[in-house]
């Protein structure tokens, strides 16, 4: 299974932020947090499938979800944690 860093830097962050419209530093953000933003999760947005397009089918939409979600829990954790 790859991480979500290894998805990013494999498609190209510069391609990543493109399809997504996106800029560069906040796929670097995404990079460093190791996941998507939380509208991703919740249906607002579809940058998962944004990138899996790109990715000429290396990666599913479910993957690259699922290669996020260990960095979104940890994410959110961290921001209950200063609440």
């Amino acid at each position: 299974m790859y991480t979500f860093s290894e998805i990013l830097r494999d498609v190209g962050l510069r391609v990543v932020a493109e399809s997504t419209k996106r800029s560069l530093r906040q796929i670097y953000k995404w990079e460093r947090n190791n996941t998507l933003p939380r509208s991703d999760y919740t249906g607002e947005t579809n940058l998962a499938l944004a990138i899996s397009q790109v990715s000429n089918g290396k990666y599913t939409e479910a993957q690259i979800l699922n290669a996020a979600m260990p960095g979104r829990k940890a994410y959110s954790a961290e921001k209950s944690d200063h609440a």
